[in-house]
């Protein structure tokens, strides 16, 4: 992935133990908060949207893929 790397402004080679350890040490609560942004974003964009469908309860769902970003 060294051509994406280049893109953020990487370098350098970098090993996968050294990107594994810098995400054990990332605090979780980042990504929370992230997402919270984002939830907050979507519920404007869509409040006025009819899906067909009737829950009681809020509903989320995930999209885990993975996206290539270029700065």
């Amino acid at each position: 992935m060294s051509e994406k790397l280049y893109h953020m402004g990487i370098r350098g080679k970098i090993s996968r133990t050294t990107l594994a350890d810098a995400n054990e040490k990332r605090d979780w609560l980042i990504y929370r908060d992230f997402a919270q942004i984002l939830i907050h974003h979507a519920r404007a964009l869509y409040a006025d949207d009819d899906f067909g469908l009737e829950f009681q309860e809020t509903v989320y769902a995930l999209d885990a893929t993975i996206i290539d970003l270029c700065l």
